[in-house]
């Protein structure tokens, strides 16, 4: 004789109902319920009659039904289910301030994952099923998507990446979709002059009035450009240096030093693992001292160089912000990662492409050529076998065949 069906995870079987032993008035309503860990369990609900019973049952049912759902992915899923079901697996991912794990993400990693999928993915994409999402659908989707179109794609692939793990796709249809085209870099870099005039565009704005009641404007903002160019750093590992990380800044004999240790992303401070090439330390022109002995001679009694007015990590759009107020629309195109390619650039042009590598923490010089050093590339004279073009030499030509 043949047993009981296997019951599919999350389905129920037949509904008894029966009277209470020894309990007048009672009815129980039971059914077996195959959980999302694949083994039968016995569910039960009471009521004051058989109805009543079955319909707590049933109840019952639908929340149970409801947490094997979001436990199990299927086909009929959502593309919001399994947005947030991936994004769960990253919590555990996370990284303390302090802490260097191997396969951990930074604090900023996950929450720009999260506020992506937040504002794009889920709003733009959540109600439809997995069944439904081809690759033609995220394409229609992402084309729509404008400047974030870079983060929109690698949420939803790696989302639908654990959703093949899963088994509720068969395929990751996001990987065929067209990736946004690489942006051409700007490798405009500044000059001495462009350096001086953007100082004193900096200054006079320190020196304007707040508005009433307001704070200083921008009070340290030459100082943080300073260093931004005295290191050819990010905007988030200036703005990530501690005190602790400043040497031999009272040692006139040397060069002051700092040691890039981590940065600032999203107002958190992320510490870099030692064995990563973004862990170094800095040698520091004569300006990039006078920059630190500045910011300690105001006694701020906070462990940052540069701290918010709360003493905690400062955030990089109030710094991004006030860069735009200040440097004028002749100079849109200076942004605070300018400094690093100017600093590239010139260390390149002095020292080559390695040494320009290592003062940006590069693990490979090529990045540095691709996306920082602008070098015009030096050709043997071939001016020679041009040189009998010369348009202006036409007066010359015709001069002479009337002597002829």
């Amino acid at each position: 004789m043949a047993g009981r069906p296997t019951l599919e995870i999350g389905t129920h079987g037949d509904i008894a109902v029966y009277p209470v032993k020894g309990k007048e008035g009672v009815y129980e309503a039971a059914t077996r319920y195959r959980d999302s860990d694949g083994k039968t369990r016995k569910v039960g609900a009471r009521g004051a009659t058989a109805a009543k019973a079955k319909a707590a049952l049933r109840e019952r049912l639908r929340d149970r039904a409801a947490r094997t759902e979001s436990d199990t992915l299927t086909p009929d899923s959502t593309v919001e289910a399994l947005v947030r079901q991936w994004l769960a697996t990253l919590e555990p991912k996370r990284r303390s301030v302090t802490e260097v794990r191997a396969g951990s993400l930074a604090d900023g990693t996950v929450d720009s994952y999260i506020d992506t999928a937040e504002r794009f993915v889920i709003p733009g994409m959540g109600a439809v099923r997995l069944r439904e999402l081809s690759t033609q659908r995220a394409q229609a989707y992402l084309s729509k998507t404008t400047s974030n179109r870079h983060h929109i794609r690698t949420v939803l692939m790696q989302a639908c990446t654990w959703g093949v793990r899963m088994g509720a796709l068969t395929h990751n249809p996001v990987r065929d979709t067209e990736p946004p085209p690489p942006s051409r870099p700007d490798r405009r870099v500044l000059d001495v002059d462009d350096i001086m005039e953007l100082a004193r565009r900096t200054v006079e704005y320190t020196q304007r009035p707040p508005g009433k009641g307001g704070p200083p404007r921008g009070s340290d903002i030459l100082e943080i450009i300073a260093l931004l160019m005295a290191t050819g750093e990010r905007t988030g590992e200036v703005l990530g240096l501690r005190w602790e990380d400043v040497a031999y800044l009272d040692d006139e004999t040397r060069p002051a030093a700092v040691t890039i240790a981590g940065k600032v992303s999203h107002g958190k401070y992320e510490l870099f693992p030692k064995s990563e090439h973004g862990y170094r330390t800095l040698q520091l022109p004569s300006y990039g001292r006078e920059a630190l002995l500045r910011m300690r001679a105001r006694g701020l009694p906070f462990p940052w160089v540069f701290p918010s007015r709360a003493g905690t990590p400062r955030w990089n759009n109030n710094v991004n912000r006030t860069w735009r107020e200040i440097r004028g629309a002749d100079y849109d195109w200076v942004v605070p990662r300018s400094f690093r390619k100017t600093a590239a650039t010139a260390v390149e042009a002095e020292y080559g492409a390695d040494a320009a590598a290592a003062q940006l923490g590069h693990a490979s010089p090529d990045v540095t050529r691709r996306h920082y050093i602008r070098r015009a590339i030096e050709v043997a004279d071939h001016s020679a076998a041009l040189e009998r073009f010369d348009p202006f030499s036409f007066d010359n030509r015709s001069s002479e065949a009337v002597q002829g």
